[in-house]
């Protein structure tokens, strides 16, 4: 008989790292934000991915309208559309949530059972500069 266990999130994994939910997109797109005329080289390292990987990468982020490379001299600089991301995100976060409500949802739907996942947001207040 197997048995399932669960994850602890706030405890460290067997080899000591934490699980990340961020990608290696994520990384290079901070990088890039921190710093735009870093090399693939240095986006690599502070990745831990090889140069190739992140040379990839960076061509499919510029492919799909999400970051672009100007080159100044010998360097590119990179920079990253804002707009892009946040609708790539805003659209990946929405499938993501109603992949897991429907997920909840579809296990948990006896009356003995905890009542329907749902995500209530707080209310945002104006902020006054």
């Amino acid at each position: 008989m197997v048995s399932a266990t669960r994850v602890d999130e706030t405890k460290p994994s067997v080899d000591g790292k934490q699980p990340r939910l961020l990608t290696t997109a994520a990384a290079v797109l901070t990088a890039i934000l921190e710093e735009p005329g870093l090399t693939i080289r240095e986006m690599a390292r502070r990745c831990g991915k090889t140069e190739r990987a992140v040379w990839q990468l960076v061509n499919q982020l510029e492919h799909a309208g999400l970051v672009q490379r100007q080159r100044r001299g010998r360097r590119n600089h990179y920079s990253v559309d804002l707009l892009a991301v946040a609708r790539q995100l805003a659209d990946e976060g929405m499938l993501l949530f109603s992949l897991i409500t429907q997920r909840h949802n579809d296990h948990h739907d006896g009356p003995q059972d905890s009542p329907p996942f749902s995500l209530a947001l707080p209310a945002m207040e104006p902020r006054i500069a």
